[in-house]
């Protein structure tokens, strides 16, 4: 099973502004939620995806929108 589907569409979207290079608390803001709790989120997605640094989350994201 690929890990990015057991991904809620929140998750997805937070991943995502992460990708992009943007912090906790701009995407908070973007999103309508604390720092904090996105701090939460991305920490479990990282966790889900099992890696450590947004460049492996890049990666990962780039083989996804690849097709791979």
């Amino acid at each position: 099973m690929n890990l990015y589907s057991q991904l809620t569409e929140h998750q997805k979207k937070v991943v995502s502004l992460v990708a992009k290079g943007l912090t906790c608390s701009i995407i908070g803001e973007r999103l309508g939620k604390s720092r904090r709790t996105i701090e939460r989120h991305r920490g479990n997605v990282l966790r889900i995806l099992r890696v450590d640094t947004p460049e492996e989350l890049n990666n990962i994201l780039a083989q996804i929108s690849n097709g791979s």
